[in-house]
């Protein structure tokens, strides 16, 4: 690649989107261990999806049928507290890189940044909200959520708008 800054750039655009795809592959795992095990975050377990369907005021803000009968369906992961926090932790971390991973490559084609504000402002795939606000419960801080978080609206989180 000596004397060809295109391929050098090419080669690191793939290096970037290999690095966000390694981290995405854990972080996804830990939501899916997570939700499983009963914390709120939207499309990894049924607490998440009742939370969604509340948040987009489904028929009855519940969830439609078919999901329901997924749900039935899914074995539940029983975690301890000290597992729970864990997980929580290293979520919050994996996202933190992520956001990390997107911030500093914004100006490359191998992720979109704006995407993901984008999905942020809209109160879409909410996930990293949802493990920061459960692990101020957990570590005794005051909850506060912002509206479209994942947080289910009959929980005591003080909303802002």
């Amino acid at each position: 690649m000596a004397g060809r800054p295109d391929l050098k750039a090419r080669v690191r655009v793939v290096e970037i989107g290999y690095e966000y795809t390694t981290n995405m592959v854990e972080l996804l795992s830990v939501y899916r261990t997570l939700g499983r095990a009963g914390v709120p975050i939207w499309n990894f377990g049924p607490e998440g999806d009742a939370d969604e369907a509340r948040f987009y005021k489904l028929p009855g803000n519940e969830m439609l049928p078919d999901t329901k009968e997924f749900w039935k369906k899914v074995p539940r992961v029983t975690l301890t507290a000290d597992e729970k926090l864990r997980l929580l932790r290293r979520a919050r971390d994996l996202g933190e890189e992520r956001e990390r991973i997107l911030a500093v490559n914004k100006d490359l084609p191998a992720v979109s940044l704006g995407l993901y504000r984008y999905t942020e402002e809209k109160g879409i795939r909410c996930w990293h909200k949802t493990v920061l606000a459960e692990l101020r419960k957990l570590e005794g801080g005051k909850e506060e959520v912002v509206a479209g978080s994942g947080a289910a609206p009959n929980t005591n989180a003080v909303v802002r708008p």
